[in-house]
Formats: C-alpha cells, structure tokens, sequence
C-alpha cells in the first residue's frame, strides 16, 4: 500500500506549489524593479519640472532688480513639503546669495553702487559627497540625478540669457549658477512599499487557489483513473472477471481502460475455452 509520501496526488501539488513560488517570487522581483525604475523616473521629471519653475521665478527677481531677495525667497521654497532643500551655487561651488562677492561684481563692471545688500554670515559650499557630481554639471552643462538614501538631488544648470548680460556681462562664462534641489523620496518609496505587499498577498492568494484547483481536477482527471484501475486489478486477481471499467473517457486513460477491458474479455474467454476443451 502507498505511503503518503509516496502518493502521487501529494508529490505533484507539492512540486507544483514549489514551481509557481519560484515563478511568482521572480515575477514579484521584476515588479519591484520596475516599480522603483518607474518612480524614480517619475521623481526625476517631476524635479525636473520643479528645477525649471524655480529657475523662471529666479530670473524674473532678477531681472526686475529685486536680487536682495533671493536668498529669502530660497528659503521659502525649501520650507515647501515636497522640497527639503534649495540652494543655488556659483560655478566655483561657493553658495551664491550669501556673501557681496557677485554684488560688487556688478556693480564694479555697470560703474556704480546700484545693488547693496547686508551679507549672511557662513557662506557654504558644495557638499563633498556631491562635488564630483557638480563639477560635471559645470563643465557639460547638464543636468544630474543623485539619490542618497530618502533623498532625491538634482543639479541643475542655471545659464545666463541675453537681458542677464547687462549686469552680468563682467564674464565669459554662460553657465551662471547651479541650482541643488534636494527632494524627499520617503512617500514615493512607501507606496512602492504597499504595492509590492498588495502585489505578494494577491500573488498568494492566487497561487493558492490555482494549486486547489489543479489539486481538485488532478484528483478527478488522473487520481480517480488510476485508482479505478487498481480496483479493477484487484477485483481481477480475487478471481472475477466480470469486472469492466467501462470508462467513456476519450482521451490516453480512455484508451487504457478500454484496452484492460479487452484484456480481461480476451483472458476470461480463454480461460472458458480451455475448462471446455477439458471437459
């Protein structure tokens, strides 16, 4: 008699269970790379966008000689929710808006003291972490991505126009500053979180009910044949061969069962034509 170990109706579920979980575990891994693909690239347009707003509403405080500013306007934006930080950095990487360097620039190259305004003590310069990544940004005038952690960085690129020259016009240089917005990635990352645990539950569950359902039918498709089978053999045996599957399947069990009958038939007629022949 069959172990349970050994029943057939055990060993597939099993091996099936143990191949769909493989299947599924690869697909939930592709999912959450191509989820953290998709937002992170979503985060960097959506930075994007933010860094060129910032940088219109820049010129326009410039332009209309409001340049004293800029520096609290900086802040007001870094104290938005979905903005931890911006700043904005000279090509040398000194923070600009801070100290008179650019001020008497100015006014030095347009021959009077039109700009004035009161410095802010401890002019910073560009984090080391990123440094290497801002000098690109100098030097190929393009923008780059940094993520750190919870945190999302661009570097944008903050080039001189023409009605800037009036002022500016003391050097070659187009490439007037670099905008640094640092963007708190920590929401995006939850809701990758909760999709990728919304995703697993209902890979489960339905990895669950499919395995019940191949368990079901597995049972009736191929299970009952073969233990019809062995009930027709062990009938046989105990000495009656009378016992017919009759199956009306069409298929390779069909085919077997109809074959055991004709087996049975054919040894059951020989067998009566030899007791004939004895008699």
């Amino acid at each position: 008699m069959l172990s349970i170990s050994d029943s057939i109706s055990v060993k597939f579920p099993l091996l099936l269970a143990m191949l769909l979980a493989g299947l599924s575990g690869a697909g939930l891994y592709w999912i959450n790379q191509q989820g953290k693909t998709l937002i992170e690239k979503d985060q960097i347009e959506r930075a994007v966008t933010t860094a060129n707003t910032t940088i219109s509403s820049l010129k326009s405080i410039m332009l209309s000689g409001r340049g004293d500013t800029a520096h609290s306007w900086l802040e007001r934006i870094s104290a938005q929710a979905s903005i931890d930080a911006a700043s904005i950095y000279r090509p040398d990487g000194t923070e600009a808006f801070r100290d008179l360097n650019t001020v008497q620039a100015v006014n030095d190259f347009i021959s009077e003291q039109r700009f004035q305004r009161q410095p802010i003590a401890n002019t910073r310069s560009i984090d080391a972490s990123i440094k290497s990544d801002f000098s690109k940004v100098v030097k190929g005038g393009l923008q780059a991505a940094i993520r750190e952690g919870e945190h999302l960085t661009i570097l944008y690129p903050i080039r001189a126009e023409q009605a800037c020259l009036s002022c500016h016009g003391y050097t070659d240089n187009m490439l007037r500053g670099v905008l640094m917005l640092k963007i708190p990635t920590v929401a995006a990352n939850s809701r990758m979180d909760d999709l990728l645990s919304g995703s697993m539950l209902g890979f489960i569950a339905m990895l669950l009910l499919f395995i019940a359902i191949t368990v079901v039918l597995f049972r009736h498709w191929i299970i009952k044949p073969l233990m019809s089978l062995n009930t027709a053999a062990d009938t046989i045996t105990n000495g009656d061969l009378s016992y017919r599957i009759d199956s009306q399947r069409k298929d390779e069990f069909g085919v077997v069962s109809n074959a055991f009958d004709h087996l049975v038939g054919h040894l059951k007629n020989r067998i009566a034509a030899e007791e004939r022949q004895k008699m």
